[in-house]
């Protein structure tokens, strides 16, 4: 059975393995494309729900290929369709005054998102896109959101540079920022008072992580203004920014760090550790304290070096400036004995 044949049993099968309950719901199968991911899903919703759970059909398809009997399959989308799910606020979207009191931002890979980002509004960061998103329901179990789409701007009649500005604002609002030192977040220090423990009676930090209080998505905050300011205080100066997935990033000192044995190891990471839709790049970024630039570490060693050479040529040519001058303001005599040697 091939994809396509298995979507169609999908479809025609799947509500003899729900309650009679669902007899009459609809079916519809579609394409999901969420940040990190893309799948075809398949939602059985009756009437009176006002949302429902997609199935991934794509995964269902694979545990049927690794051996899986489809009615052990059938069985498994059956208990998606039935989680229950929160009752959620879409009164949110009556007006764009009510949506911007729930925004806020994600980013993610550019290249691994390009179908996505199509229909969104986004702005790009190097090799990074910063996407908008609604907060539909909050709670410890996790965030249920919706993504801004360009269709919903125009309908508010906004701009993206108006949802940018909105959207960063309410994200320290309602996901704020959290900095610290790698070790502070081991031991479990980070968050604590300072009557707690003092910050600055310890070593200044080697590394530092960059999230939100939630600890999801909050690569985002490194992108909060004054975020790559505050980071550059504590690390004495100029850094490597390592993406250590979707929800957090790491702050490194430059120094003499080679940015290419960094990203060595973030790529070996994100092959062993971390899940693909969580990646958020395999490259690794600078931020120059003085110029407050962030780029590519490859474009800043280019920039760099660009510079180093320019700055070699530059003192090439004072030099024959000098010796010209110096030529020129020799005795006579002593050119002429040159020229007859």
């Amino acid at each position: 059975m091939n994809f396509e044949e298995f979507k169609n049993w999908a479809e025609e099968n799947i509500k003899f393995f729900l309650p009679e309950s669902y007899r009459d719901a609809k079916i519809d199968i579609h394409d999901v494309v969420k940040t990190g991911m893309s799948y075809t899903g398949m939602t059985v919703r009756n009437e009176d729900q006002s949302i429902a759970p997609a199935i991934n059909l794509n995964a269902s398809y694979e545990a049927y290929e690794a051996g899986k009997p489809l009615y052990a399959v059938g069985h498994d989308m059956a208990e998606i369709v039935q989680t229950k799910q929160p009752e959620l606020n879409t009164g949110i979207f009556s007006s764009y005054d009510s949506v911007k009191k729930n925004l806020f931002i994600r980013v993610c890979n550019t290249q691994e998102n390009s179908e996505m980002l199509k229909n969104v509004p986004h702005t790009d960061v190097e090799d990074l896109s910063v996407t908008y998103h609604v907060m539909v329901d909050a709670r410890e179990s996790g965030l249920a959101s919706a993504t801004v789409t360009n269709a919903m701007i125009d309908s508010f009649g906004i701009s993206k540079e108006q949802l940018h500005e909105d959207a960063v604002r309410n994200s320290q609002e309602i996901l704020p920022a959290r900095m610290d030192s790698m070790m502070n977040m081991l031991m479990g220090l980070s968050g604590m008072d300072d009557a707690e423990y003092e910050f600055g009676m310890m070593a200044p930090p080697s590394m530092m992580v960059v999230t939100n209080q939630i600890g999801i998505n909050g690569a985002s905050a490194f992108f909060y203004p004054d975020s790559m300011d505050k980071i550059s205080e504590q690390l004495g100066g100029n850094y490597f920014m390592l993406p250590s997935s979707i929800h957090e990033v790491i702050a490194v000192p430059a120094g003499d760090k080679d940015y290419r044995d960094l990203e060595s190891m973030v790529k070996q990471i994100n092959m062993m550790q971390v899940a693909k839709e969580e990646q958020l790049s395999n490259h690794v970024y600078h931020y120059d304290a003085k110029e407050k630039v962030f780029e590519l570490a490859s474009k800043h060693d280019e920039r760099l070096h660009g510079r180093d050479k320019e700055s070699l040529l530059g003192r090439l040519a004072e030099k024959k400036k000098e010796a010209a001058v110096l030529n020129d303001a020799s005795p006579a005599k002593h050119k002429v004995s040159e020229r007859a040697m």
